[in-house]
């Protein structure tokens, strides 16, 4: 019964990816406080959806260049609409421009 608790691999990975996991969250923080700024609402979260809160074309432009300017990443139009949250839009980074 104690071996099917016990997961030496599962345990070894969650120490090797604690600083990536701090990085995700740092990203994601950034993205919702560009969101917020760019749609002027507080109660932004990361499951937020961009275009559910009044983000239109204009807005995603100007959060893409703000997004290049703290971030240094280039992202279009097409992939902020298909990953339109903190979250989803951090998930694509992390695939997509891991260094």
């Amino acid at each position: 019964d104690e071996n099917k608790h016990h997961n030496p691999s599962s345990h070894q990975q969650n120490n090797n990816t604690t600083e990536a996991q701090l990085d995700q969250t740092q990203l994601e923080q950034t993205l919702c406080s560009i969101f917020k700024k760019y749609i002027g609402r507080d109660h932004i979260n990361s499951s937020s959806d961009f275009y559910r809160f009044g983000g239109d074309s204009l807005l995603a432009l100007q959060v893409l260049a703000e997004i290049k300017t703290q971030l240094n990443i280039e992202i279009d139009v097409t992939t902020l609409h298909q990953y339109s949250s903190p979250k989803k839009l951090t998930q694509y980074i992390i695939e997509n421009h891991a260094k």
